[in-house]
């Protein structure tokens, strides 16, 4: 009877045994392969991404879920999040990468770039670790640690770093600039006067160079070439970050209206107006309304003396974004320069109308009245932008320049002092305070000398 029930139960009980087997075995393939999120990923919030940034990120984050023991994968997740403005996510995924991949010096140089910006002392091993695995890296790595040192206040280390630049590359512009500094530092005059001549030369760091020669030449007595030097800085623009092939490798993964804007704004850094047309043109033509776009590439256009493509920009934006203050503003001074004061200053008034709090559209609308021989008006616009941007020394010297021939000469004299004080090479401004003391002497009552 028994074996009876055996034999009545017995296959139905294998194929049980045999189903249930089965499906254990699809479903450990299943979790093997599913593409499930790894440890450390971040929570990346798309959705208010464009299309192409979606995607672009979400095929990284697949790549790392297929591969989560890769550094190359996380890392270049991390370079795709930091092209697209998520700097803290990708930030996690540099340092992941870091510990996955401790060969390669991009993920700490990634993440010392960062974190020079949140906490400089912080970003220090980073670099030292970046220079340990890139020994003969020149323009990335070691130029940034260099120059930490230097921030950081540790002279001779810094020293040491920017001396094994200049050994593999005598007068290079960027590290014979740093020695300089250090050896000003230190009281060494002279050879930091000769350190920096290497880097007056070089575009991308000429103004910098000027700039410590005037104060190295202010220091010996040498006055007259100390003010010209600082003169001829002021004059030039900004200058771009110096080259850094890792960064620059990193920008070629990237898409997307708001990385390529930022691309050209690189390109644009460096003066270089033909690449950086042809980006913003390209820019441009995949989004038509791009605001920021059109109106850097009016501003690049208006730069190099191309006012007709400017304007045609400018108004171009106002009509995607009617109330783009730097397109307002920016069209203003097209027209002010074609001898349209009234339509220069409609559009400054129309900034203001916006953004109330405008330095630079009461700036301009000033010179407009100022032209227009509108005195009072131009004093009461030029009060106005310096109570917006008190460090607006433009302003404060125009103003003081202004009050000085209206003959207020107290509040002239505060406007120019005040202009000095946030930019000394504001040389117009010094030279009304010498007109102004002038004026004074010649003023004041004759000493009665008798007795």
């Amino acid at each position: 009877m028994s074996d009876l029930i055996s034999n009545k139960y017995s296959r139905p009980f294998k194929r049980l045994l045999v189903g249930i087997s089965v499906l254990i075995v699809i479903g450990v393939a299943v979790w093997r392969l599913w593409p499930c999120s790894p440890a450390g990923l971040p929570a990346i919030d798309l959705a208010h991404a464009e299309p192409a940034v979606r995607a672009a990120v979400e095929e990284r984050i697949n790549v790392v879920k297929k591969n989560p023991n890769s550094g190359v994968a996380w890392g270049e997740l991390g370079i795709v999040l930091k092209n697209q403005t998520f700097v803290d996510e990708a930030q996690q995924c540099f340092a992941r990468a870091e510990v996955l991949d401790p060969k390669d010096a991009r993920w700490p140089h990634f993440q010392g770039v960062r974190l020079l910006q949140l906490d400089p002392p912080a970003a220090l091993p980073k670099f030292q670790r970046a220079v340990e695995l890139s020994k003969k890296e020149t323009v990335g790595p070691r130029l940034r640690l260099a120059e930490l040192l230097l921030q950081l206040g540790r002279f001779a280390e810094a020293k040491e770093q920017f001396r094994y630049l200049l050994n593999q590359y005598p007068k290079h512009p960027r590290a014979s600039l740093g020695i300089a500094r250090v050896e000003l530092h230190a009281g060494e005059l002279q050879n930091a006067l000769d350190h920096s001549s290497a880097a007056v030369t070089h575009p991308l760091t000429r103004k910098s160079a000027l700039m410590l020669s005037a104060e190295i030449h202010a220091r010996q007595g040498n006055k007259s070439l100390a003010r010209e030097e600082a003169a001829q800085s002021f004059n030039l623009p900004q200058e771009p970050n110096w080259p850094d092939h890792i960064l620059k490798e990193g920008r070629k993964i990237g898409v997307g209206e708001t990385f390529r804007w930022q691309q050209a704004q690189v390109v644009a850094g460096q003066n270089d107006p033909s690449a950086t047309i042809a980006l913003l043109e390209d820019l441009v033509a995949d989004y038509p309304k791009s605001v920021s776009g059109i109106v850097l590439l009016g501003w690049t256009y208006m730069q190099h003396n191309k006012a007709k493509e400017a304007e045609e920009c400018f108004k171009r934006a106002l009509n995607v974004d009617p109330k783009n203050v730097n397109a307002l503003v920016y069209l203003g001074m097209v027209r002010h320069a074609a001898q349209d004061r009234d339509g220069a200053m409609k559009r400054f008034r129309e900034a203001i109308d916006v953004k109330p709090n405008s330095s630079i559209a009461y700036y301009n609308l000033a010179q407009c009245l100022k032209a227009d021989g509108d005195l009072p008006g131009a004093i009461d616009a030029l009060k106005k932008a310096v109570n917006c941007q008190p460090e607006n020394a433009p302003a404060h010297a125009a103003l003081g320049e202004l009050l000085l021939a209206d003959g207020q000469l107290d509040s002239a004299e505060f406007h120019l002092q005040e202009a000095v004080a946030v930019d000394s090479t504001q040389t117009a401004a010094r030279k009304a305070l010498v007109d102004l003391s002038i004026r004074r002497a010649k003023s004041a009552p004759l000493k009665n000398t008798n007795k």
